[in-house]
């Protein structure tokens, strides 16, 4: 006899699957076994922790069916995030998963989850630029334009400056609470790496995939993301090393210094910008031209370098900067609302979406242009697609011989 314990997906608490329970049936059944089918009604819910609750779950069908059928070959099924529920319950009853005959994943993604090297750092870096958004603010509509030159601006503009610059540090150590202790981040980061599912055990699986899975379309695009977060991180880590010191007050106190000099470096080169911009960048440069042809470089040298100063260097910065904050608060949410980390756990990580877990197995993998393809969205046909019926009932056979 064989008992397979199927596990839907997310948000599949219906999921219904004759052409697959018929197809393993007339496996099974002759001459003499029976085959029986159990469901694991679990939430859906596109959460680790639902996904890892569905796992206690399987292991409480596979205690029941061992307690009454002793002699039983248990496969389970799962598809989709069913197949991480699946993989949970690998990972958190090894011995229970021994009593298994097989389990097969259809059109699962499996993740994989490390510690992001220097992460705090960046991210620290990131809330303290968001900070000095409300001086800058402040800045704009308490100081009018007319008012050019620095020598003039009032002194209660500088006390404003100065309290919304320590309320902004304030908010800062506030939304950096959750990192401050290395403790913390070690349990947050250990409770998150928990939730991979690349590590399972080894075991007779199979795995299943149909081309143009629409569902592993959009967790590429994920994947692309996390990457560019990584690639992101390193360049604003590489440009402005000084910013990176191991002592958190030192690069929150620098980092508001200079926030306040760049305002006022800004505000006291608009004069020149007014001035270029009435001369205009052709005149400019054919002045330049002048120069280099009277053979005054140092001159042509010396405004290059203040336009980079001024507005080629901080709008590169600036851009990075908002670069970096929407990628990683962009791999973050993904994170969170693909169910894998919990949002501020997924600032701290990187994360790859892998159609096979960590070891020597290979993938069944469906062509889309079957003429025999179901119709509908390719990522359920890995539980009604012929060719998937017939490899399910292949692999059956072999675990029960």
């Amino acid at each position: 006899m064989a008992t397979f314990i199927l596990v839907h997906g997310t948000f599949a608490n219906a999921a219904d699957w004759p052409a697959l329970q018929s197809g393993l049936a007339e496996e099974v059944s002759p001459p003499t076994d029976t085959a029986r089918f159990e469901q694991v009604p679990w939430t859906g819910k596109n959460r680790a922790s639902a996904r890892q609750a569905a796992a206690k779950q399987i292991r409480s069908k596979v205690d029941e069916i061992r307690t009454h059928l002793p002699s039983e070959k248990i496969f389970i099924i799962g598809h989709s995030h069913g197949g991480n529920a699946i993989a949970y319950f690998l990972k958190t009853y090894p011995e229970v998963a021994l009593e298994v005959t097989g389990c097969a994943f259809l059109s699962t993604p499996f993740v994989a989850i490390r510690a992001r090297a220097g992460a705090i750092r960046p991210l620290l870096l990131v809330l303290l630029f968001m900070s000095a958004a409300p001086v800058t603010v402040w800045a704009e509509y308490a100081l009018p334009r007319s008012i050019k030159n620095i020598a003039d601006w009032p002194m209660q503009f500088w006390w404003g400056v100065a309290a919304l610059a320590v309320l902004s540090l304030l908010l800062t150590l506030i939304a950096f609470r959750p990192y401050r202790s290395r403790d913390t981040i070690d349990a947050m980061l250990a409770k998150t790496i928990l939730q991979q599912t690349t590590d399972i055990p080894t075991g007779n699986y199979l795995f299943l995939r149909c081309s143009g899975d629409e569902a592993a379309a959009a967790l590429s695009a994920f994947q692309f993301n996390a990457w560019l977060a990584v690639k992101l991180s390193q360049k604003i880590e590489h440009l402005f090393r000084p910013l990176f010191s191991e002592r958190p007050l030192v690069v929150m106190g620098f980092t508001a210094f200079a926030v306040i000099l760049f305002y006022t470096a800004f505000r006291a080169a608009i004069p020149i910008a007014s001035d270029l911009a009435e001369i205009g960048i052709v005149e400019l440069f054919r002045q330049m031209g002048s120069w280099l042809t009277d053979g005054q470089i140092l001159r042509v040298v010396v405004v290059i370098l203040f336009l980079l100063l001024v507005f080629v260097i901080p709008i590169i910065f600036i851009l990075s900067l908002l670069g970096t904050i929407a990628v990683f608060a962009a791999q973050a949410l993904a994170s969170w609302s693909f169910g894998w980390t919990e949002f501020r756990a997924g600032l701290l990580v990187e994360l790859a979406i892998e159609p096979l877990p960590f070891g020597n197995y290979s993938l069944t993998h469906i062509d889309w242009a079957s003429a025999s393809a179901p119709d509908g969205i390719t990522h359920s046909w890995t539980y009604e697609h012929p060719v998937a019926i017939a490899r399910l009932r292949d692999w059956v056979q072999s675990g029960l011989s």
